[in-house]
């Protein structure tokens, strides 16, 4: 284990915490927030005003980093800029595993003064080989130790799970520790690196691949220090772990705003975009789809190939799948012919269509019968992924009985299946070579093809997975109700 990642699995795992001027002005959110820490906390302040508000909170107050007398893992500064160095040093003394600097006021501002100051907070880290999270950044989070950036986040067992969450956005990483846990994504880890000083993006990711609680990684990204590093980290991380990346500043205006953000370098859009397909990331635009694609990649079992097979109730929807689905780079094969034959024995509607898609009309309500899909589509040697849409969201008349159905659909085994916000998860997938794997396109068909995570396998092309998508407010829009992958209190994933 490298010498980074040993300290940065200290401050994740740590026993002692220590956060350094904290006070009434900031709302005390760093105490706050570590209200349900699981482990020692600690306050460092000297201001008796201060002090009495923080021993009121049941939080026992030093005054200075010294007296202490355990080994501390992980500090949090919230002291002006002009003091950073002297608490840096400070921490560098008592050998503190890692350090986030939650002030701000460095490059970022453009001033001689906040750069003279981010340079000497490189000196020291360097000098005493000290891990610096930030400036300008919220640092770590481990919910399942309580360990939490802000006031308000879930923890405990019921907000841990394997989803990682690593940003150069405080506001982001907060909102997604606070979001993910009550859409069904539990987290393992999440981090906010602000400036990135002595860690990059690419140190991140590279300790989050490593990560044993960790199965996918989401990411919002501004820019990075060394793109081929960042690179070839994600590269090697994507065959074993999907990686889902939002990209900020896309615009020029947006672009200039990076910089008074965190100061990092714009890549081009182009640029970024090719780098992502080819390191096999799934790209996507906002929180919303990032949480989106993170739930689909947990529940979904891995797909072994690019053709999807769509039904619909109606005919419109049917039209805008399709398109969704090729403009995200899927493939709607027509079927075999001998699956059109076994279709042609039950399907029986007036003004719907026998094809793919296929425009089921009531045909699922007439009789659903999981034997005939598993044969009549989902057996054909031409399909790998199967989407179903329900534009009523299960109170649909067409489908008056969705629990009827669900259990037809568990006869299918090892396909996970999304019936009106219930899990129905399939067990590990067989493991096959990896096959890089782009964004873009609608969110259905991000949804589908993040489920494309393995390469076709000869032995495994009659083994589609299975997405049945429910509560879909707007195809066309590419918008997916999060209520409809909202999983039991007691799912985890197997």
């Amino acid at each position: 284990m490298s010498r980074f990642h040993a300290q940065l699995d200290r401050a994740f795992n740590a026993r002692v915490v220590a956060v350094v001027g904290d006070k009434r002005h900031n709302a005390f959110i760093w105490l706050r927030g570590l209200r349900n820490f699981s482990r020692q906390l600690y306050s460092v302040q000297i201001e008796p005003k201060e002090v009495a508000a923080i021993e009121a909170m049941g939080v026992r107050n030093v005054r200075s980093l010294s007296e202490i007398p355990e080994p501390i893992d992980y500090a949090v500064l919230v002291v002006p800029r002009g003091a950073v160095p002297s608490a840096l040093r400070d921490c560098a003394r008592q050998q503190v595993g890692a350090v986030t600097v939650f002030t701000a006021g460095f490059s970022e501002t453009g001033e001689a003064e906040g750069i003279r100051l981010e340079q000497e907070i490189v000196a020291i880290a360097r000098q005493a080989n000290l891990l610096v999270i930030g400036p300008n950044c919220m640092g770590v989070a481990n919910p399942r130790l309580g360990l939490c950036n802000f006031p308000g986040e879930a923890s405990g067992p019921e907000a841990a799970g394997p989803v990682a969450f690593m940003g150069q956005s405080g506001t982001h990483t907060i909102t997604f520790c606070m979001r993910a846990p009550t859409e069904g994504v539990g987290i393992s880890k999440a981090v906010s690196f602000g400036n990135a000083l002595t860690a990059d993006a690419a140190d991140y990711l590279d300790y989050l691949r490593a990560d044993g609680e960790t199965s996918v990684i989401c990411a919002y990204i501004e820019g990075v220090r060394d793109g081929r590093r960042f690179y070839d980290v994600l590269r090697q991380t994507t065959p074993t772990k999907p990686v889902i990346l939002w990209k900020g500043g896309i615009s020029a205006a947006g672009q200039r705003a990076i910089f008074s953000h965190t100061a990092a370098l714009a890549t081009p859009q182009a640029v970024w975009q090719g780098m992502v397909r080819q390191a096999g990331a799934i790209s996507v635009e906002s929180q919303d789809e990032l949480l989106d694609v993170a739930r689909t990649l947990l529940a979904g079992k891995s797909a072994h190939g690019w053709r999807a097979g769509l039904v619909a109730m109606t005919g419109g929807p049917s039209v805008v799948m399709t398109d969704v689905f090729t403009e995200t780079g899927l493939e709607v094969p027509l079927l075999a012919d001998a699956s059109y034959a076994k279709l042609a024995q039950f399907f029986r509607v007036v003004g719907g269509g026998l094809g793919n898609p296929l425009d089921a009309g009531s045909t699922i309500a007439m009789g659903f019968d999981a034997d005939k899909t598993q044969q009549d589509i989902l057996g054909t040697e031409w399909i790998n992924l199967l989407t179903v849409f329900d534009p009523a969201g299960g109170k649909s008349k067409l489908v008056p009985d969705k629990a009827a159905m669900a259990k037809e659909m568990k006869k299918i085994e090892g396909y996970p299946i999304v019936i009106d916000g219930k899990y129905f998860p399939a067990p590990k997938p067989k493991t096959a070579e990896d096959e890089d794997q782009g964004g873009g396109g609608g969110l259905l068909g991000k949804l589908g093809k993040s489920l494309l995570k393995k390469k076709p396998n000869p032995e495994e092309e009659n083994a589609p997975a299975i997405a049945f998508y429910t509560e879909v407010m707007s195809i066309a829009a590419g918008a997916l109700d999060a209520a409809a992958f909202q999983p039991p209190a007691d799912y985890k994933k197997k």
